[in-house]
């Protein structure tokens, strides 16, 4: 199994006070998805697959997140269905998502202050249609490079991390719709600059 995974088990196996929730409600304690794989073989075991193993039951959909070992040098997480069925991409491997949690759970509290933002999927087709681009990505990347932004090395194909000196930002594609916030210190313009991402997204601050 993945090496990363093995150390979130040994640490945070039973009890990961809620990091993984962050993402998606729902459970990643060992115990409780051996109790849910158990089920599974006894009710419907044609649905069990060597190629997708799940890790986190979710409570949003009838399904899981799983490691994707169609691909088994460094499995992507995707979401799969109650038969155990690729449902779509999630994130790279099991080390960017356990960043993305963390950095989603605790990245707000570092900063005086912090905007939470959302929007819909016509919101973000909008957006896209707006700026004349095939991917919401591309304006992110405009908006982070006029604003001197790094991009995390956890970020990926649906999410986007990027960092400067005071100011930092998180932004998901879930589900072809956008979600996240921006958090900065008082003295870093952060109400400039988030008022500035928040149009360039078309979304919705919602806190």
């Amino acid at each position: 199994m993945l090496e990363e995974y093995e150390i979130y088990l040994i640490y945070m196996g039973q009890e990961d006070k809620g990091l993984l929730k962050t993402q998606l409600p729902g459970y990643a304690s060992v115990s409780e998805i051996i109790d849910t794989y158990e089920g599974i073989h006894e009710e419907q075991p044609d649905t069990l697959s060597e190629k997708y193993i799940h890790f986190f039951q979710t409570e949003l959909f009838y399904g899981q997140l799983s490691f994707d070992f169609t691909q088994t040098d460094n499995p992507q997480i995707v979401k799969t269905d109650e038969d155990s069925q690729f449902v779509s991409y999630y994130a790279d491997n099991f080390e960017k998502f356990l960043f993305q949690c963390a950095f989603s759970k605790y990245e707000k509290l570092n900063y005086d202050t912090s905007i939470i933002f959302a929007g819909s999927p016509n919101m973000l087709k909008e957006a896209i249609k707006r700026h004349n681009e095939s991917d919401i990505f591309n304006i992110i990347e405009k908006f982070s490079k006029t604003y001197d932004f790094q991009r995390a090395w956890f970020s990926d194909l649906t999410h986007h991390i990027g960092f400067k000196d005071g100011i930092s930002f998180y932004i998901e594609n879930r589900d072809n719709s956008l979600c996240g916030f921006i958090a900065g210190d008082l003295d870093k313009q952060i109400d400039n600059i988030a008022e500035t991402l928040l149009v360039e997204l078309n979304v919705i601050k919602i806190n």
